[in-house]
């Protein structure tokens, strides 16, 4: 027994001796760890700790890149940055260990009036979004769920403005704390609810740089850690005592922000509403620039001619900023460093760099989706085609992003990335439009012509969404004015990867329309063509249709239906009265790649319909065959745009048919002639369309291009298939100048046809 303790005494002894030697060996590291940090930092002259506060300003904020040139240029070292709105975004840029260099690169490469834009550009819209948007232009955002009328809590949800923010930021991985980056960092939000101010200290970047960015009516507040924040600006445009805060003994404070209106420059009631939202900023910088000290500097760049939305001014606002900063230069440059001090300085800033977990390639290690969309996730995560061990670039995550965002259903989509050694936690954040599941939208259209060719049309449509877990909607449209029609249908998708539909739908259409007698060959028609041009023709009939299709890409649709119409037709003046029947099968093929219904720039668009009718018209009840094709094709060099049309139509039932027409005429349709002047039973039509962009009119949400062009145009209708040859084509042309608008073009014409048709054309909204 004695043996056995003292063989225990020794291993506890030897035991006590190892682990003490392990603590020892542990500390003295720690202790040579700290030496060196310390002997790192000793290397760097004591000298005072410098920050620069970046004041929010919209595009004048570019300003704020000119001091940073100057500062750069002149061996002056940052050691803190604080920002509010723009001054966020630039100063988050710098503190992540940008060059002012890089910085401007950035700032020339994306366009920033679309950070309040969130529209998805036309071209990936699926071909069924472009229609319902083509057909009723007025896209309102009005909710409307059966009893009461919704609004979204921003003009924009910031869709746009996150993809800037997160390529410019090459969607930089979670920051523990700000503290971590390259250089200490802080943005300034305000708390919606209770209209403090917020410092943010940790977080995505780019979503804190979006919080105090996001302008209140103009952008939905932005979720962080509970709280809705929106632009600091309101409580602390200029923020010098968060530097205080943080340890700064010199501060660098720019600031521009917008001055007061003298009383005799306030002349409108937006001038009125601008003096109020700058009182508030230029109150909040007031406060704070009471705060510096004589060894302070306050630098006031000339921004005036630049307003918030003036991103196209931005490079003057780089020059103004830099040309501040030199005329400060006089306390600036007392704060420079010797090349040596300044390359060291630099040296620690890429070593806290490449501490942070660059992005180049995204290797996806787990995807996490949050959704609270009744949509399937399966839906949301076919459309994002994204899997686990994927390797994709920020920009290829940007656009599957895109492809889901253009799906209409959602408020916003945003996402973050977590560094795992190497690969990426993807999370992915889906949030469904609070003022849904139904949505409004209107239409209005207007076309006078100097060949009494004249109609009008105002439409609602109204969009139920949200329906079943596929995607399903129900869309009931209501249209008044020369074309009159009520609609209702069904549309759901049938499987996960939403590349099959179906749908089901009723109409009921009223309209009126011209028969023109000299184009008409029928034996009791004719001889009234010597006293009458043409006779009003008015329709009324009721449908309903059954269609199945695919859509094998978002440019293109397949569909087969079946259909069924009845109704009557009245030839007014030549006492022809007469019912109708139309059943039968249909095939249609559309694709379409369109950047732009009106004027596109780039794509291509092909309408084609085979329709088999059995139906029953003017005693006529064989099977007739309908066929039509339209293709348009755009290109464009530099602000001009070339577009070919083909058009071509045929029809082998009754020369006259309510449901079945086949003509020409109407503007760059053989301008010159009214609408569909010349009918028969087969027609074909090209046409050359040039268009040149005079003016841009970009306002920043909004732009109103302004077009110039000319058409060239060739074709004829003909009723014998035997007839039909180019050299019984007939010329035409047109010349026009267009405004693009957010209600469709408004747009002047004139068109010539030979044979001595003319006429003039005013539209106001898309085309009918």
């Amino acid at each position: 027994m004695l043996q056995i303790k003292r063989i225990f005494s020794s291993s506890f002894k030897i035991t006590n001796w190892l682990l003490l030697s392990f603590i020892s060996l542990n500390f003295q590291t720690a202790i040579a760890a700290d030496t060196v940090s310390d002997s790192d930092n000793n290397n760097e002259p004591q000298r005072p700790k410098i920050g620069l506060a970046l004041s929010g300003g919209g595009a004048k904020g570019a300003a704020h890149l000119g001091v940073i040139k100057y500062l750069e240029k002149h061996n002056i070292p940052v050691d803190y940055v604080s920002g509010t709105s723009m001054g966020s975004f630039i100063g988050g840029m710098y503190a992540m260990g940008r060059s002012s260099a890089e910085i401007e690169i950035i700032l020339a490469e994306y366009d920033w009036s679309q950070g309040y834009n969130d529209d998805v550009p036309r071209e990936s819209l699926s071909v069924r979004e472009k229609q319902r948007q083509d057909s009723f232009q007025i896209q309102t955002n009005i909710g409307f769920d059966g009893t009461s009328v919704e609004y979204p809590s921003g003009f924009v949800q910031g869709q746009g403005m996150a993809k800037l923010l997160r390529l410019s930021t090459n969607s930089l991985p979670y920051v523990s704390h700000f503290d971590l980056l390259p250089i200490p960092y802080r943005a300034i939000a305000t708390n919606v609810e209770t209209m403090r101010e917020v410092v943010l200290e940790r977080g995505d970047l780019s979503k804190v740089m979006q919080a105090s960015m996001s302008i209140p009516g103009a952008l939905t507040p932005v979720l962080i850690e509970g709280q809705h924040l929106v632009d600091g600006g309101m409580v602390n445009n200029l923020p010098i005592g968060v530097l205080q805060d943080m340890g700064a003994d010199i501060i660098i404070a720019v600031d521009i922000g917008s001055q007061l209106y003298r009383q005799e420059e306030i002349t409108s009631a937006f001038l009125i509403f601008d003096q109020l939202s700058s009182s508030m900023t230029r109150t909040s910088a007031n406060q704070q620039i009471l705060k510096l000290t004589e060894r302070d500097i306050l630098l006031s760049p000339e921004i005036d001619g630049i307003g918030t939305a003036d991103f196209d001014l931005m490079p003057d606002a780089v020059d103004r900023g830099e040309k501040a900063a030199e005329h400060a230069s006089a306390k600036l440059l007392a704060l420079s460093l010797s090349d040596a001090d300044y390359a060291l300085y630099q040296q620690q800033k890429q070593r806290k760099k490449q501490q942070l977990a660059q992005i180049d390639i995204i290797e996806i290690n787990n995807i996490t989706i949050n959704t609270d969309t009744r949509l399937s996730p399966r839906v949301i995560e076919n459309k994002l085609s994204l899997k686990r061990g994927d390797k994709i670039t920020v920009m290829e995550l940007e656009q599957q992003v895109d492809a889901l965002y253009a799906l209409n259903l959602f408020q916003k989509i945003d996402y973050s990335i977590t560094d795992k050694n190497g690969s990426h936690d993807l999370h992915i954040n889906v949030v469904e439009k609070s003022w849904g599941p139904g949505y409004v939208d209107f239409k209005f259209n207007i076309q006078e012509s100097t060949s009494r060719d004249d109609r009008q049309q105002i439409g609602l449509q109204y969009i139920l969404t949200d329906l079943n877990r596929l995607g399903g909607e129900w869309r009931t449209e209501f249209v008044y004015g020369s074309d009159s029609n009520l609609s209702t249908e069904f549309y759901s998708p049938i499987d996960y990867n939403q590349y099959f539909f179906f749908k089901v739908g009723v109409r009921l259409e009223d309209y009126e329309s011209k028969l023109y007698v000299s184009s008409v060959n029928d034996p009791v028609l004719d001889p009234l063509g010597s006293v009458f041009e043409y006779f009003p023709v008015k329709t009324e009939q009721v449908g309903v249709y059954a269609e199945l299709g695919v859509i094998p890409f978002d440019w293109a649709q397949i569909a087969i239906g079946s259909y069924y119409q009845s109704g009557s037709a009245e030839i007014i003046g030549a006492n022809i009265n007469s019912d109708f029947d139309s059943k039968g099968w249909y095939l249609q093929l559309r694709l379409d790649s369109f950047d732009n219904i009106s004027f596109p720039t780039k794509g291509f668009k092909l309408d084609s319909d085979v329709y088999i009718d059995t139906g029953d018209y003017l005693n006529s009840s064989e099977n007739n065959v309908f066929f039509s094709l339209d293709w348009r094709n755009a290109v464009s060099f530099n602000r001009s745009t070339v577009e070919c049309r083909t058009s071509m139509a045929s029809y082998d039932g009754p020369p006259i048919s309510p449901t079945f027409e086949v003509g020409l005429g109407g503007f760059q349709n053989l301008s010159g002639y009214g609408i569909n002047e010349i009918t028969g039973n087969y027609k074909g039509l090209v046409a050359l369309i040039y268009r040149h962009r005079l003016l841009d009119n970009n306002l920043g949400a909004f732009s109103f291009p302004l077009y110039m062009g000319a058409s060239i145009e060739q074709g004829n209708v003909w009723n014998d298939k035997d007839d039909v040859s180019f050299a019984s084509t007939i010329s035409a042309g047109s010349v026009f100048i267009a405004l693009d608008t957010g209600i469709g073009p408004v747009m002047l014409s004139y068109g010539y046809a030979e044979g001595g048709h003319a006429s003039g054309y005013l539209f106001i909204g898309n085309n009918f």
